[in-house]
């Protein structure tokens, strides 16, 4: 229960970084990386792969 608290918080996190960030700083479109985000079952993996890989630090 605790794995899944810690998903959907960092889920709503990673949704909420990815809505305030412009489309330039977004590796790839926001809107895959929102409905990824949103409906896969990844354990977490997934938005730690775009807080790591999905936004540009330019």
């Amino acid at each position: 229960m605790l794995g899944g608290a810690f998903e959907a918080g960092l889920k709503i996190a990673t949704l909420i970084d990815l809505a305030q960030r412009p489309r330039v700083g977004v590796r790839g479109s926001k809107v895959r990386w929102a409905v990824a985000l949103a409906f896969v079952n990844s354990g977490g993996i997934l938005p730690i792969v775009y807080l790591l890989r999905g936004r540009r630090t330019d």
